[in-house]
């Protein structure tokens, strides 16, 4: 499957925290063309609502993505599911960042064609198929933290109907969901510094509403 990227409106530096996602929309991370969009399936027994609960997951076996032969993968590559698989090269610079704040699923890749049947339903071409990762290549991350900071008056004023009360987040968080928007990974500054700095392709960072930083 393929797509034509969007401008993304809401794509912004300077910021103290972002709303972090796989790049779906924002072509300036990359230049013009295709990009990596896979097809995610979790292994039974699972639902991505599992992982919104910001608790370690026990059982899991493998999941699985199917990308379009021909297309690079990100680190962070755009799936079905609008969940973070990340590279293990990516995993590597969250832990050192944010040690303990997320949990590291196995995924295995798989290059063939695929298409959409219909919102729930989904083909895939096994003619020409191969595997081409296992675990250890990619990841599934689970955020651990949520933290209860939502400012309710100023959410009123954002996009996303959210806004980080900057109080309420320990300062040594750096990965959390909002404990009244679980389906959102936040993260702060630095994992957006660290980030661009080591080349990671595929994340997107969103501009977040929060209050002024205490002090």
């Amino acid at each position: 499957m393929r797509f034509v990227p969007q401008p993304d409106l809401w794509r912004t530096d300077g910021q103290a925290f972002y709303r972090l996602s796989s790049t779906g929309s924002d072509p300036n991370i990359e230049g013009p063309g295709d990009r990596c969009f896979g097809l995610l399936r979790m292994p039974t027994g699972f639902t991505m609502w599992d992982l919104h609960d910001s608790k370690p997951l026990q059982g899991w076996t493998e999941g699985l993505l199917v990308v379009e032969p021909g297309i690079p993968i990100d680190d962070a590559p755009w799936n079905t599911k609008d969940e973070l698989v990340v590279s293990n090269r990516l995993r590597e610079l969250l832990e050192f960042i944010a040690p303990g704040q997320a949990q590291y699923l196995p995924m295995s890749l798989k290059r063939a064609r695929w298409e959409v049947v219909d919102m729930s339903k989904f083909v895939v071409h096994e003619e020409g198929a191969e595997m081409i990762g296992g675990p250890g290549d990619y990841w599934m991350m689970n955020t651990l933290v949520e933290v209860d900071c939502m400012d309710w008056k100023l959410a009123k004023s954002s996009p996303w109907r959210s806004a980080i009360d900057v109080a309420k987040v320990p300062g040594d968080v750096q990965l959390f969901r909002i404990a009244d928007q679980r389906s959102v990974v936040y993260c702060r500054r630095r994992v957006r510094e660290v980030c661009v700095e080591a080349g990671i392709r595929g994340l997107q960072f969103r501009e977040v509403l929060y209050t002024p930083e205490p002090g």
